[in-house]
């Protein structure tokens, strides 16, 4: 006779992890992030490429076939030490980091992740201090969205290519 609930034999993550970090990343950079996407003239348009990044990546989860336990437990690793250089350091960036690498745990769809965490400097504040080097004047609003927009698309090509490869395997 066959056992009518099958055991989960998975070593996984699971979801409980990847939500406590996000939220523990939040509370600590919630509020420097407002206070730029406030202020900062260098952060302009950033809260809407925020929105737009977060927005891709749980698309593609709501639509990948399976969760990437390998690549989130990385994903966490690196937003608990990015986190803890947050903490120790009180450089805002770093906690910034660590957001940005426990969203990215949250909603992992396996090495395609990787573009998740280039496009984030669409709405770190640092890309914008670091850009302001090059560019006086600060940005105008919308070029941290369109960004963000930029590379939704190469990450939501790039997933549905390998999300399509991988259903065609024999």
């Amino acid at each position: 006779m066959t056992d009518p609930a099958p055991k989960d034999t998975s070593n996984g993550v699971g979801i409980a992890l990847p939500i406590a970090v996000c939220v523990i990343a939040l509370a600590r950079t919630v509020p420097s992030l407002m206070e730029a996407w406030r202020v900062d003239l260098y952060a302009r348009g950033a809260w809407i490429a925020f929105f737009i990044w977060v927005g891709m990546q749980a698309y593609a989860r709501l639509t990948s076939p399976r969760r990437h336990e390998k690549e989130t437990a990385w994903w966490l690793g690196a937003a608990l030490a990015a986190g803890c250089l947050g903490a120790v350091s009180d450089f805002n960036v770093y906690n910034h980091i660590s957001l940005c690498f426990a969203i990215t745990a949250l909603f992992s769809v396996g090495w395609t992740s990787a573009i998740c965490v280039v496009a984030a400097g669409a709405w770190i504040p640092a890309s914008g201090w670091a850009i302001s080097h090059f560019w006086n004047g600060g940005f105008q609003g919308w070029e941290r969205p369109l960004a963000a927009l930029v590379f939704a698309g190469i990450f939501l090509s790039v997933n549905h290519r390998r999300k399509n490869s991988i259903e065609t395997l024999p």
